[in-house]
Formats: C-alpha cells, structure tokens, sequence
C-alpha cells in the first residue's frame, strides 16, 4: 500500500519492508475509542524507544475527507508521537478503504452522526502487528496490560531479520 504521511509525503509498505510495524486505526475528530487507542499507542512508542526496538508504528485515519496531512501533522505533534518511526496516514476516501477493508481487512465505516451531534466512524479498535514480510502475525487489544506482551513479540519479531 502506499498512503500520503503526515508529513505530505508518500509513505508506505515499500519502506517498511525488513522490520515489523503495528498499524492503528483512528480519525482526529473522534471522542470515543480513539483516544485511549492513541494514548497506549504513545505508551508503546515510549517503551519501544527505551528497549532501541526497530519497530515502526502506523496509524491510518478513517476519516480521510476530513484529516488532512496538515490536521495528522497537528494531531501527532498534540499527541508527542516521535516521527518518523510514528506516520499518522491518510489518502483519497477510495484508496484508504481499499488499504483499511481489502488489504488489512479491517473494518471501516461511513461517517455517521450520533446524539448530541457526536460524529462516528466505525473501525477496528484493535492494533496489526505485522512481520518484516509483510504478513499479519497478530492482532492485539491496544490496552496497557497486554503492552509487556505485544512488546515480547515485536522483539522476536525484530530478531527474525527477513
């Protein structure tokens, strides 16, 4: 896949080959989910950078039409996310759903209002964790008592070397 970054640039699995990378799915906008979602993914980066982890982490929004690379860049900065090992992703609404649905099957909704004029999106709540490869080694809850364990296997990952 191939995404534009936070940054404005194209960003994608070509430069990930050869290292494992978790992929998060969020939008800026959201309330609900996404917050605690994007807060333990600052934790795993956090513990990543204290162990010289070679993982790459990777968020996709959901809400392309509305999160622009200027907004990610805004977001990720808020957020303290250490890039370039942290790209916030987004895209043309059609080729993120082909990213998110058919090549990281993925769940990801339509846009819709809920009460109070709270704005929804469904997606995945739960983190890919994929090898140097290119392949889906595990699916993981993004919540702090199963960090230990997502990190474990990020390093076993890491000293395969594809």
């Amino acid at each position: 896949f191939e995404l534009t970054a936070h940054d404005g640039t194209q960003f994608g699995s070509e430069q990930l080959s050869g290292a494992p990378y978790l992929v998060s799915f969020f939008f800026t906008s959201c309330s609900t989910v996404c917050p605690p979602i994007m807060e333990e993914m600052k934790s795993i980066q956090d513990a990543l950078a204290a162990r010289a982890n070679p993982t790459k982490l990777i968020s996709i929004t959901v809400d392309p039409d509305n999160d622009s690379p200027d907004r990610l860049s805004a977001y990720a900065k808020k957020l303290g996310a250490a890039t370039p090992d942290w790209m916030f992703l987004t895209g043309p609404n059609a080729l993120v759903k082909e990213v998110v649905i058919n090549r990281l099957m993925t769940h990801m909704g339509e846009v819709a209002s809920g009460p109070g004029g709270l704005v929804d999106i469904g997606h995945g709540s739960h983190v890919l964790l994929i090898d140097g490869l290119g392949r889906l080694r595990g699916v993981h809850e993004p919540v702090a008592a199963l960090r230990e364990d997502l990190i474990q296997t990020l390093e076993i990952l890491a000293a395969e070397n594809p």
